[in-house]
């Protein structure tokens, strides 16, 4: 047992870090001017910060995709 509650905390550190560097490789595609922007400013800029999966914070729509 203590075996394959090891393997599963190993695997779960390799899943965040694949998922931190995916999340860096994306910021990177951000034009600089905007990945030095705070939270806010962004906000104040391009409007309100928006989770497409779920359709948007305060349940909008958010932005369609075809596909």
């Amino acid at each position: 047992m203590h075996t394959r509650a090891k393997r599963l905390r190993l695997e779960a550190e390799e899943h965040a870090l694949s998922l931190q560097n995916a999340f860096h490789v994306e910021l990177m595609k951000l034009p600089k001017s905007v990945r030095a922007m705070s939270l806010r400013e962004f906000s104040e800029q391009y409007g309100e910060v928006r989770d497409e999966r779920e359709g948007g914070r305060e349940g909008g729509e958010g932005r369609k995709t075809s596909g």
